[in-house]
């Protein structure tokens, strides 16, 4: 699945205590799982079934294949997705930079509200630090005092790579297992001088995964073949 090594699934009103977590972005994570306790993806569980709400933090750490990104830079971004969705789609709810908080008013019909603060954010932009707590609605904690790191000139984009490596994430796959790069979304790319395959494969590559990523993304010498993401120049 997806991020398995980071990422975690809690219901926040079960802890009494504020509960604290770093987010890192999707191009820190690890594979060979040797992170020390940091996570992609933070799920809030809303429901217990299949027919409500849920919510997922991330950090949308401009770096890698996410340096472009236009939107939310470096800042933590939560997003709801209604499990009544079959098409499974997300919507950005918050963008959090440092010092700022969202409430979950009422959070499970629990009488309770939900807080999502963001605490710090590293000097290197690495590390976002997120606290979770909770109170009776109506009376809000107070927030968790904001470290803010060293200022500078030019922080609000990482310094470009000189290169980047084209290739697809071995890790990938879309919903289902079988659904990777190499067998699912480049099937038929010996074909692609017929017009059809073309337009098959790029209909894929442009299918949404997760908030603003797209399957390109991930499966980057495979969609650079029909002309999409980072990679199409280099193609």
């Amino acid at each position: 699945g997806w991020y398995d090594m980071q990422k975690a699934s809690i219901n926040p009103l079960q802890f009494s205590n504020p509960q604290t977590f770093v987010m890192n972005g999707v191009d820190d994570y690890k594979t060979d799982g040797s992170s020390n306790g940091e996570l992609i993806t933070l799920r809030l569980e809303n429901v217990e079934d299949t027919h409500g709400t849920n919510y997922y933090i991330g950090y949308n750490r401009a770096s890698g294949f996410n340096r472009g990104t236009l939107e939310a830079i470096n800042t933590v971004v939560v997003f709801s997705t209604s499990e009544k969705d079959i098409r499974n789609r997300s919507k950005r709810i918050a963008d959090l930079p440092v010092g700022h908080r969202l409430t979950l008013s009422d959070f499970r019909s629990s009488g309770y509200d939900v807080y999502v603060d963001v605490k710090n954010i590293s000097s290197n932009q690495k590390d976002a630090t997120i606290v979770i707590s909770s109170s009776k609605h109506g009376s809000p904690p107070s927030a968790p005092p904001p470290t803010f790191p060293p200022t500078w000139s030019d922080t609000s984009y990482p310094t470009p790579e000189s290169s980047m490596l084209c290739e697809d994430d071995p890790y990938f796959y879309f919903k289902r297992a079988h659904k990777t790069c190499a067998g699912w979304v480049g099937k038929g790319k010996n074909k692609l001088h017929k017009q059809k395959k073309y337009k098959k494969i790029q209909k894929k590559c442009k299918k949404k995964v997760i908030g603003q990523f797209k399957i390109w993304d991930f499966c980057q010498e495979t969609c650079a073949l029909v002309d999409l993401g980072d990679c199409a120049t280099k193609h």
